[in-house]
């Protein structure tokens, strides 16, 4: 991840990083075909495994790391796939 990589070039540490982005259905889940549902756990389960995953070493010089993980948003009704990957992301 060349975002964590450039911090810590230009700043020397990386003390804590935020899990902050995703994706989300705009309409009821059992509408959408299910690749558009892959497509949503991959980006937003995966994309902060490998933000952590290569976040996590440089915080953790720094001190006890303290990764934050934000997947949040209003409550969509009918959207279980992205409680999904709320979930999946939680028990980063």
């Amino acid at each position: 991840m060349a975002a964590v990589e450039q911090t810590v070039s230009g700043f020397g540490r990386l003390n804590t990083f935020v899990n902050n982005a995703g994706v989300m259905l705009l309409g009821p889940a059992l509408e959408s075909p299910t690749d558009e549902w892959d497509r949503i756990v991959a980006l937003n389960v995966d994309g902060s495994s490998h933000v952590t995953h290569t976040a996590l070493p440089h915080a953790a010089r720094a001190g006890p790391p303290r990764p934050r993980h934000r997947l949040r948003g209003a409550p969509i009704a009918r959207s279980g796939v992205i409680s999904r990957a709320r979930r999946s992301v939680g028990g980063l």
